[in-house]
């Protein structure tokens, strides 16, 4: 007659003994935004929660910035403790744009990044703005105003040197809505603008955008 012995099912299973799943609030996130909550659970062959498992999760790009909620130092790799439900939740930070691949355990999932980012001096409360994506750039002006300038030279747009890293292969040039006045950035960087056909009277508030392909040095 065999005898038989009372062996858990993870000790003959190993590793294969836990089923690791992966799941984000989007998996399309802006670029520089915390509002990716990255859930990990953690099951037996069962189905049934594992509690008290300790999990290294670990991110391509970007930063995981929170641990069930807590404020952690910004790290491609944190590890958490599965809860009754055998999960644990982190904050993801997206500080690159493109594929972005998050891996537990055996299992990986990926996120695509995109987005705009505001670059030099300017900022979402801005009059006027810089910005950027992965492959573009965008020039805003939003009421920007003026002291004056004349239709006769060109002059620098504030410090005239916003756009130096995100710098246009040919020249760019807009106009604002009213018709007013011209803007131009230069493959450096510079940006300069003049009145359109007579000079532009200081508090004349401005409005208007313009885009271009960056740079493949600048990407």
């Amino acid at each position: 007659m065999s005898e038989r012995f009372n062996v858990d099912v993870d000790d003959v299973l190993g590793s294969s003994y836990l089923v690791t799943s992966i799941s984000c609030s989007t998996y399309n996130p802006k670029i520089d935004s915390t509002s990716t909550t990255v859930t990990v659970t953690v099951k037996d062959v069962y189905g049934d929660a594992v509690i008290g498992e300790d999990v290294t999760v670990t991110c391509s790009a970007g930063t995981f910035t929170a641990l069930n909620g807590s404020s952690i130092t910004g790290t491609t790799s944190a590890t958490g403790t599965t809860n009754s439900n055998g999960q644990f939740t982190l904050t993801y930070t997206a500080g690159n744009w493109g594929l972005i691949t998050i891996t537990a355990n055996n299992t990986t999932i990926q996120l695509e990044v995109d987005g705009w980012r505001y670059v030099g001096d300017s900022s979402s409360s801005s009059t006027y703005a810089f910005l950027r994506n992965k492959t573009h750039a965008r020039f805003l002006l939003r009421g920007w105003t003026n002291t004056s300038q004349k239709d006769t030279e060109w002059g620098n747009f504030g410090a005239g040197n916003y756009a130096t890293s995100i710098r246009p292969n040919a020249t760019v040039n807009m106009r604002n809505t009213a018709n007013s006045a011209w803007w131009y950035i230069d493959t450096s960087g510079n940006v300069k603008w003049k009145g359109n056909g007579s000079n532009v009277s200081a508090n004349t508030s401005h409005y208007g955008s313009v885009e271009w392909a960056i740079r493949d040095e600048d990407l």
